[in-house]
């Protein structure tokens, strides 16, 4: 599987934001590096970066804080969180979701004209809450 469709600058930005990136200008795979050292607190969550990023060329990262319009719900105040520990299963649906995605289109007649959505990039939200909602919503 190809992954140049992320590069490195890219990558840092959406596993770091503004802090400091790990160095790993002597890894064979920078992208790669970047992932498990930024996952490496939830081994597990850690496993499913690393097969999204093998498997699909997709790199799980984190959006930025913003005021959402949730409707009825009012405005609801989303923060970065990666995608680990209890959040983690939501790495898993997109895991799965792009693999299954990845391996129809490969497998379809579809597979020599439609263009591939390889280096795709999956932004994570916390779980947030308005302050005038009482449910919890995730982004």
């Amino acid at each position: 599987m190809s992954t140049a469709a992320i590069t490195l600058a890219i990558a840092q930005t959406l596993l770091y934001g503004d802090a400091k990136a790990p160095d790993c200008s002597k890894a064979t795979d920078q992208v790669a590096c970047l992932i498990d050292a930024r996952f490496a607190a939830d081994k597990k969550a850690q496993a499913l970066a690393a097969q999204l990023y093998r498997d699909t060329g997709d790199v799980a990262g984190l959006g930025a804080e913003e005021i959402m319009d949730g409707g009825y719900r009012g405005k609801i105040h989303l923060v970065p969180q990666l995608p680990v520990d209890g959040y983690r299963k939501h790495l898993g649906w997109v895991v799965a979701a792009m693999t299954s995605i990845e391996a129809f289109t490969r497998s379809s007649s579809m597979a020599n004209r439609r263009p591939r959505i390889a280096g795709a990039t999956s932004r994570f939200g916390s779980c947030a809450r308005s302050a005038s909602a009482r449910r919890v919503r995730t982004r």
